[in-house]
């Protein structure tokens, strides 16, 4: 058995399980406290704020990881923190130099405005003493900050979303105060203020560093974009309402997208011990292969699990958005694999062709979208962004060939997308309200023949060879 790759996805886990727990809790308090307009909003503003993160500090918690993890020496890993915080001070002065500017010049509301940049700052500030405390080994600080950072937010949307019906500024409130009691409670164990010296910050370490993030940074922002673009297409030609139904539906999504994003975390930093060694294709290809599968067969027992919960809330306004979850779901499986094969660019330093395919993506997804829009709505919006998708995926994996060449044999793969096809099938022939027991019986058949491909996925992954 793989025990370093198992524990570091456990630890991330324990990390991220509180965080993705929230994302799924708070489906349904959408659908019953949170209005379409005001959760279309919400999304909407922290699509922004996680594009413009990036762009402000530069993407450096990418560069933390990778330098951090291969320096030698203690006072190298210091020489890098210090060379980090010291950009941090930069970062957040020009940012906040801007912020008058950005406010006489575009013309969005005040209140939007400064959501978007206090979550902006709220998220580039914890995710950087979080790839410090992955970085520095205190992996046990870094799941408990998750669950931390998770139950301040859940606590504050349950007074100021349900209690107060502060709807979307009650959600960005939540958001924000649960990104900074993470923070704080990491820097109370990482102490990571309390040893800095700027003198000791590098420009020669900055330039190194900035040169392996910069590209990361146009492939975050096209990432982010690429969900980003779909959202304000829906905003401009159907309205907030509309764009609550599309947020609430990759809802579901985002869950799948989260969970495969912990697992990532983890190959990521094999794939950086293993990056010069003869089994490095051996390990992308037995990882890729059992991941593939195992989110195949996930996918199908998420349908009729989702359409069952479809059946609860058949009676809001959230329920017409069912007929996004397929592709959505589709859009699930294609991004966790991208992030998958990207993984070989982030291991062995090439993040220029990470940025290149996820642009190729966003051009691909937004050419979809607004032709698909027209004639199919909502569900032309969400196929651009499943085409775009995939356009990555394949992109990815073909570039990876050349950096750390691997072939895949995912056992199964076309058993479970028939299943999924008939299932899809079935769903679409029954209306909801009165199908509770139809749909209980999908996801029973779904159960009986999807879960034996997860677990002899899980094993696989399992036993892959230490490095």
């Amino acid at each position: 058995m793989n025990n370093t790759l198992i524990k570091k996805t456990g630890v991330y886990f324990i990390g991220n399980i509180a965080s993705k727990a929230l994302m799924a809790i708070i489906i349904p308090i959408y659908a019953f406290f949170v209005t379409p307009t005001a959760a279309g909003n919400y999304d909407y503003w922290l699509s922004l704020a996680q594009t413009a993160a990036p762009i402000v500090f530069l993407a450096i918690w990418e560069a933390i990881l990778k330098h951090l993890i291969s320096s030698e020496t203690a006072s190298c890993q210091d020489k890098v923190k210090d060379t980090v915080l010291a950009f941090l001070i930069i970062a957040l002065s020009f940012s906040i130099l801007s912020m008058p500017i950005a406010l006489h010049v575009f013309e969005y509301n005040s209140e939007m405005l400064i959501s978007v940049y206090v979550m902006c700052w709220a998220l580039g500030i914890f995710q950087i003493w979080q790839y410090f405390a992955r970085s520095l080994g205190s992996t046990r600080a870094f799941a408990e900050s998750g669950v931390i950072a998770s139950i301040v937010t859940f606590l504050l949307i349950l007074l100021l979303v349900c209690a107060l019906r502060l709807q979307e500024f009650g959600l960005v409130a939540s958001y924000v105060s649960g990104q900074t009691a993470g923070l704080v409670f990491l820097e109370r164990r990482i102490r990571l203020l309390r040893t800095f010296r700027l003198r000791n910050a590098s420009m020669c370490l900055l330039r190194k560093l900035l040169a392996y993030s910069i590209p990361c940074v146009f492939n975050l922002i096209a990432a982010t974009l690429t969900l980003t673009v779909g959202r304000m297409l829906v905003m401009d030609w159907f309205g907030s309402e509309a764009n609550g139904l599309y947020s609430f539906a990759l809802k579901f999504a985002n869950v799948i997208t989260a969970v495969g994003s912990i697992f990532s975390m983890a190959v990521i930093e094999e794939g950086i011990i293993r990056a010069k060694t003869k089994g490095a294709s051996e390990f992308y290809a037995h990882v890729s292969s059992a991941l593939l599968v195992l989110l195949s067969a996930l996918s199908c027992i998420a349908l009729p699990a989702i359409a069952l919960f479809y059946d609860l809330i058949a009676e809001t306004e959230f329920a017409s958005s069912f007929s996004l979850i397929p592709l959505s779901l589709l859009y699930a499986l294609m991004s966790v694999m991208s992030t998958q094969f990207g993984s070989v660019f982030m291991a062995v330093g090439k993040t220029r062709s990470q940025a290149t395919t996820t642009i190729s993506a966003l051009i691909v997804a937004t050419f979809a979208s607004y032709n698909l829009a027209r004639p199919f709505g909502l569900n032309g919006i969400m196929a651009g962004l499943v085409i775009g998708t995939a356009t990555m995926m394949v992109l990815r994996f073909l570039l990876a060939q050349q950096h750390l060449p691997f072939t895949l044999h995912p056992k199964g793969l076309w058993v479970l997308a028939v299943l999924f096809f008939l299932l899809l099938l079935a769903l679409y022939a029954h209306p909801f309200g009165d199908t509770i027991l139809f749909h209980s019986g999908c996801l029973l058949i779904a159960c009986m023949f999807a879960l034996p491909f997860a677990l002899r996925s899980i094993r696989e992954i399992s036993d892959v060879p230490e490095g």
